[in-house]
């Protein structure tokens, strides 16, 4: 009977070496034991992702006096939000190709409030120059609020070819198209005002939108070293070059009162245009994976840890005036999106 015991044992150990894998979806060469592979793989991610955006500073808070100005910048207060990202993928008859899908969906919102303690001491940074009978550059402010949300979808669609490198590394090469919503609103309140008479300038109210359709070709590099047993160590790059379709427009209202009577401003802007816009990726972290071997199948399963970094440049083309006439002339702010964090990956090929 113990021999018998023995026998299973070292049979079940040897059986499990065959099934070490090193890609991230299949396996390089099957096991002797093992008829033909699976067909479809598919993978859930848990994000922790934190979404910041240049160009949203929205208030100028001065902590010294009059004459000796010493200037505080004010934006919102990023923050860390859960997101996922879903993925489906087949293995394509010949050469170790596989077609993949993926979605991912991020949400966040953020808000931020500035309190200078006396009537005067903030200066606006989005109320137009006209504002006010053109009187915007006396304008000072006791409090300031920003709210910013963002809502971004992202479709990945790829061809991607493994390669063995040897027994401890394989590369993944990938190209395929990348598809991106990403929709912002971006709200500014300016309110207790100075007086400068006959003007009292009594609250300035601006709402923005930057709505961004962008599609075009994307290419990965990804890599997988098997440092110890069942553990690996995982590295990607990607770059995609999108053609982007960008809605951009901003309505303000400013409340004052003009020698007792209450007087209001209202402006509108709004453009539409198409522009080219880069995009990033990179991400590194490690996996553990194992594997069910049946008589006419593979079942690989795994789970990964990682940090992940996108950078979408000057996706942030929010108006700002850029003179102190009363033209009031504006221009995009031109600020770059980032997205970083935690990226939990479970997957299971059928």
């Amino acid at each position: 009977m113990n021999k018998i015991l023995l026998s299973l044992l070292i049979a079940s150990l040897l059986y499990s070496q065959d099934c070490a894998y090193l890609p991230s979806a299949r396996r390089c060469t099957l096991p002797e034991n093992c008829l033909s592979n699976s067909e479809v793989y598919c993978s859930f991610d848990f994000l922790y992702w934190e979404g910041t955006e240049r160009g949203l500073e929205y208030a100028l808070k001065n902590t010294d006096s009059f004459f000796h100005q010493d200037i505080e910048i004010h934006e919102p207060n990023f923050n860390f939000e859960p997101a996922f990202r879903i993925g489906i993928g087949t293995h394509l008859p010949h050469d170790n190709w596989d077609l993949e899908f993926a979605y991912t969906r991020f949400y966040n919102t953020t808000s931020d409030h500035v309190n200078s303690g006396t009537v005067g001491g903030i200066q606006s940074v989005w109320t137009s120059s006209t504002a006010f009978q053109g009187n915007n550059l006396r304008a000072l402010w006791q409090d300031a609020d920003a709210k910013w949300k963002i809502h971004t979808h992202f479709f990945d669609l790829s061809l991607k070819h493994r390669l063995c490198m040897s027994s401890f590394i394989t590369l993944e090469p990938s190209f395929g198209l990348k598809m991106a919503l990403l929709q912002q609103r971006y709200s500014v309140y300016y309110e207790n005002g100075n007086t400068a008479a006959p003007i009292q300038f009594i609250n300035s109210t601006i709402a923005m939108k930057n709505r961004s359709f962008n599609l075009g070709p994307a290419a990965t590099l990804a890599t997988r070293w098997n440092v110890w047993d069942h553990f690996d160590f995982l590295g990607s790059l990607s770059g995609s070059l999108l053609a982007s379709h960008f809605n951009v427009g901003r309505n303000e209202s400013d409340v004052m009162s003009l020698s007792g009577a209450l007087s209001f401003d209202s402006v509108r802007e709004r453009d539409e245009y198409w522009a080219f816009r880069p995009e990033a990726t990179i991400a590194f972290g490690f996996g553990w994976s194992d594997c069910v071997c049946r008589p006419t199948s593979v079942i690989h399963y795994g789970f990964s840890a990682s940090y992940e970094a996108q950078v979408w440049w000057k996706q942030n083309m929010l108006f700002r005036f850029i003179d102190e006439t009363n033209t009031a002339m504006i221009a995009p702010t031109q600020g770059d999106l980032f997205f970083h964090g935690l990226t939990i990956d479970a997957f299971v090929d059928f």
